[in-house]
């Protein structure tokens, strides 16, 4: 009774054993796995937005944050369009006084 009793809590060990350090081998794996899904599905959804950005706005000869109506036109403008003059300190965030604030 006494080895079978032995013989059932190594049985026990080694299964417990052998479950923890497979569970530890893969989380890596599977995290790598999780981080390639998602990148795969983010950068459809960038194209996306940017098709929409650019179907929303278009470059019509406006310069001044004045012409604009909204931050993300301005920035669309400063981007995408030429001889634009809505970045006077040339940081990348176009009329901080009226819109980007």
């Amino acid at each position: 009774m006494k080895n079978i009793l032995m013989l059932a809590f190594f049985i026990f060990a080694g299964w417990k054993f052998y479950t923890d350090s497979s569970v530890q081998v893969s989380k890596p794996e599977q995290t790598q796995q999780v981080r390639q899904v998602t990148q795969a599905i983010q950068r459809p959804i960038e194209k996306a937005e940017e098709a929409v950005e650019l179907l929303k706005y278009r470059c019509d000869g406006r310069q001044y944050c004045s012409q604009m109506s909204s931050c993300d036109e301005a920035t669309y403008f400063i981007k995408h369009c030429p001889d634009t003059k809505m970045d006077g300190n040339r940081d990348g965030v176009p009329c901080e006084r009226q819109w980007c604030k």
